[in-house]
C-alpha cells in the first residue's frame, strides 16, 4: 500500500527509439523507471511570511534552487501536506517553461534547501533501485530526449506534464555501466571545465595584449611615431587579429588615428582649415541675408579642457 498501481504503458515503437542500444541494455519508458509526484495547488491565501519553504518552477535554476524569490506556507498548515516534503537529494522538473539549452529544467535538493514543499507545476522524480540518480541526471542535461517532447501552452506559458515525461523513451544501461558512465562523463567534464578556464585566460592575456599594442598606437602624436608603433603591432599582427574583438578594436584605433590626423602626412601646401572656415562662413552669411536659412547663435570658444 505504499504506492499505487500504476496503469500500464504502451510498448516502444521502433520510430521512438533514436539509436540502437549497446549489448545489455533495453529501452523503457520513463515511467517504468521514475516515480513522478506533481506539487500540491497550495491557495495563495495560504502563503504566510515565515514559515516552510514551497518550491516553485521559479526556484529552480541551473540545477540547483534558487530562493531568492521564496514563498511561504504556515508551519503548522505545513504539517498536513507531509507528502510533499522534499527530501535532500530529490530531482525535481519544472514542468512550466521546462526547456532551456543544456536539456529539462531540474534542480537537485541540497540540505541547506530543507525543509520545503513541493508546489504545483513541479515534478519530485524518484529514481527505482534499477536506476542511479546520477544516471538520470545526465539524461535530463542532454537534448537526445528533449526534443521528442512537445510543450503545451497555458496563459501563454509552454508548459508539459508528468505524463508526457513518464511517456518517453528511456534508454536504461545495466546498474554497474550506469556507474562507470557517470564517473567517466565527471572526469570528462572536469577536461571541459579546464579547457574553458584555459581559454578564459588565453582571452584575457590576448585582450591585455591587443589594448596594450594598440594603447601605443593611440599615444602617438606624428605620423613618424605611428609608423614606428606600428612596425611593433605588424610583427604581431596574426596572432593579435585572429579574434573578432580584437579586428573590432583595430577598427576603432584606425578611426581614432584618422580623426587625429596621424594616417597620413601633412602637406604644407594644403589650403589650412582658418582658410576652409573662413569660407564657410561666407556661404552662411549669404544664405542668411537670401533667407535659405536663420542666423545661428554663437557657440562659445573651445577650451583646453575640451
Amino acid at each position: 500500500g505504499q504506492i499505487k498501481r500504476d496503469k500500464p504503458l504502451p510498448p516502444i515503437t521502433d520510430e521512438e527509439k533514436p539509436f540502437a542500444l549497446p549489448v545489455g541494455w533495453e529501452w523503457v519508458r520513463v515511467g517504468d523507471v521514475v516515480e513522478l509526484l506533481n506539487g500540491y495547488a497550495f491557495k495563495s491565501e495560504w502563503f504566510k511570511p515565515a514559515g516552510v519553504r514551497l518550491l516553485r518552477n521559479v526556484n529552480i535554476s541551473h540545477g540547483h534552487v534558487d530562493w531568492s524569490v521564496p514563498v511561504m506556507l504556515d508551519a503548522i498548515a505545513a504539517k498536513s501536506y507531509e507528502q510533499f516534503a522534499l527530501r535532500a537529494g530529490d530531482i525535481v522538473l519544472s514542468l512550466d517553461r521546462p526547456i532551456i539549452s543544456t536539456g529539462l529544467k531540474y534542480a537537485v535538493i541540497r540540505d541547506s534547501d530543507l525543509p520545503c514543499l513541493l508546489l504545483q507545476r513541479v515534478a519530485r522524480l524518484t529514481a527505482c533501485a534499477c536506476l542511479s540518480s546520477e544516471f538520470l541526471q545526465l539524461w535530463l542535461k542532454s537534448d537526445l530526449f528533449v526534443g521528442t517532447i512537445d510543450p503545451g501552452r497555458s496563459n501563454g506559458v509552454p508548459h508539459i506534464s508528468t505524463k508526457q515525461v513518464a511517456g518517453l523513451a528511456f534508454a536504461l544501461p545495466p546498474l554497474a555501466e550506469q556507474s562507470r558512465i557517470v564517473t567517466r562523463v565527471e572526469a570528462l567534464m572536469r577536461l571541459c571545465d579546464a579547457l574553458v578556464a584555459k581559454g578564459q585566460l588565453e582571452a584575457a592575456q590576448h585582450a591585455q595584449l591587443v589594448s596594450t599594442l594598440l594603447g601605443t598606437l593611440i599615444a602617438s602624436t606624428t605620423p613618424e611615431e605611428l609608423a614606428a608603433n606600428w612596425q611593433r603591432v605588424a610583427q604581431h599582427f596574426d596572432l593579435l587579429l585572429d579574434r573578432p574583438e580584437a579586428i573590432d578594436a583595430l577598427e576603432q584605433t584606425l578611426l581614432q588615428l584618422a580623426v587625429r590626423g596621424l594616417l597620413v602626412p601633412q602637406d604644407p601646401t594644403d589650403e589650412p582649415a582658418s582658410a576652409l572656415l573662413q569660407k564657410i562662413r561666407a556661404e552662411k552669411d549669404r544664405l542668411i541675408a537670401t533667407g535659405q536659412i536663420k542666423r545661428d547663435k554663437p557657440l562659445p570658444p573651445i577650451t583646453d579642457e575640451e
